[in-house]
């Protein structure tokens, strides 16, 4: 079949987690509703060590390069060289930095920056290149939305988008263009513990903002969501396409909306899907009330075995530092307490190392965190240390307190990504905080029941053998320090 465009989609986010699904809407948008004929691949920097040239060696029109803060070096790096390789590439940057800096990345040598949600955008793009026979002018581009670009020596930046309103005119999106290798990780420390994991976003934007949180400057603080029944024909081809053993649902609150939990529990058991396939979700604490057991004894009829909750810190002061008025460590209680009820597993997230923090109030959240692990109400947990990107309100904060002596692009030049990891706390030494962490982590893996630690190593020995070496040299240094 001939193509009269060939279109690049890449991932330079050097991170094997969950696969970057943005992309795969973005070619299935493209690719249902793109007036022309084009041929589209996506390319990941965790499967290939010659990014660039398989690149170039598939000679696209147009690159589109999504990014994430810590990454954006890499996306940039990809630019250079392609750019260095054929000058009349149209390269494209998409994502979470695109739209929090998109000044910046045309500054630094893309063509164009897509600010937030990006099917439109990028159609628009691609069937203004088609009719324009690849000539973008300021005047061709200005009357595209949701972007910025260079005009001569000054950066424009047109009206925002639109967002989709119904997302079930989105495609499922093409799994197929995505690498397999995501598919064979095993999230042990998530308790998900079988191999063929895939994410589904059934919903879109937050109502709530969080202080380390920039997702409503991607996709606007208004949650739309797909039907049930659009997340149940996705489900069935996951299953039947995927062989999908566990679905983790994206979605930032999957709560908010009890109904349509609801519908979407009563569609997996009538289509036998809850005997095919477990499912994990996301759940803000004090969504959970007492009224709710039915509910949640109902998705445990419908298979879901686990419910994640950035649960953040139990010190009421950060918590409402972090997460806002209308959020108590009481909700903590009752959502952990009401999940074991209902026989669901619960997986906490927490921070330590928030500005403001005291010593205290970092071993107040700690003791807790320790108390229901021990107990095993808290069944996983994960902890980390409070980081501030562009685009997030903490990140405002640690700025207008003089934390940063350099700008986000700079500091990730002259001091690498790690920088991204400082602490923002100027009262709890780096040093405990460190420990914290560490002793943390290992009474997390520590509650790793031992099956589940055994089939992970039985999984990495046939698909990932380098994991195995990496995750003996990392439990030596451990029991060392």
């Amino acid at each position: 079949m001939k193509h009269d465009l060939r279109v690049a989609l890449i991932n330079p986010i050097k991170v094997i987690s969950y696969p970057p699904l943005n992309l795969a809407f973005l070619a299935g948008y493209l690719l249902k509703y793109c007036k022309i004929k084009v041929d589209l691949r996506i390319f990941d920097i965790n499967f290939t060590n010659r990014l660039s040239r398989d690149i170039l060696d598939f000679d696209p029109q147009i690159a589109g390069v999504t990014t994430l803060s810590p990454f954006v070096l890499n996306a940039l790096q990809i630019n250079r060289e392609l750019k260095e390789a054929n000058p009349t590439l149209l390269t494209i940057c998409g994502g979470v930095h695109a739209t929090v800096a998109p000044e910046e990345l045309v500054a630094n040598g893309f063509d164009i920056a897509v600010i937030g949600e990006g099917e439109q955008t990028l159609l628009k793009i691609v069937e203004s290149y088609i009719e324009h026979h690849g000539n973008l002018d300021a005047g061709v581009l200005s009357k595209i939305d949701g972007i910025a670009f260079k005009d001569n020596q000054e950066i424009r930046r047109t009206a925002d988008a639109e967002v989709i309103e119904d997302l079930d005119t989105i495609p499922h999106p093409p799994r197929h263009l995505l690498n397999q290798g995501y598919s064979k990780s095993f999230y042990i420390t998530r308790g998900a513990s079988s191999r063929n994991l895939y994410t589904v976003h059934g919903a879109r934007g937050c109502p709530f903002h969080c202080v380390f949180c920039c997702v409503n400057f991607v996709v606007k603080a208004k949650v739309r969501r797909h039907s049930p029944e659009y997340i149940i024909e996705e489900m069935n081809l996951l299953v039947r396409d995927q062989h999908a053993q566990w679905i983790f649902f994206t979605d930032d609150t999957f709560f908010v909306d009890k109904n349509h939990t609801r519908r979407l529990c009563e569609r997996i058991i009538e289509s036998g899907l809850h005997k095919k396939v477990c499912w994990e979700v996301q759940i803000r604490s004090n969504l959970i009330k007492d009224g709710d057991m039915e509910l949640l004894q109902l998705m445990k009829r419908a298979n879901c075995k686990q419910v994640a909750i950035g649960f953040e810190t139990f010190n009421q002061r950060m918590l409402t530092y972090i997460k806002g008025p209308g959020i108590t460590v009481e909700d903590h209680h009752r959502a952990i307490r009401l999940l074991n009820q209902a026989g669901l597993h619960v997986l906490g997230t927490f921070i330590v190392g928030t500005p403001t923090e005291t010593i205290a109030e970092m071993e107040e959240n700690i003791s807790f965190i320790k108390k229901y692990s021990e107990e095993g109400k808290l069944q996983y947990f994960q902890v980390g240390r409070m980081q501030a990107y562009p685009g997030t309100k903490v990140y405002e904060i640690a700025e207008e307190n003089g934390m940063f002596s350099k700008k986000y692009l700079d500091s990730l030049r002259t001091e690498g990504q790690e920088n991204s990891s400082q602490s923002l706390n100027d009262i709890i030494p780096k040093a405990v905080q460190d420990n914290a962490l560490k002793d943390l982590t290992l009474v997390a893996f520590r509650r790793i029941p031992p099956k589940e630690k055994l089939l992970w190593v039985l999984n990495n020995v046939v698909f990932s053998p380098a994991k195995v070496l990496d995750g003996a040299i990392w439990m030596i240094k451990q029991l060392k320090q």
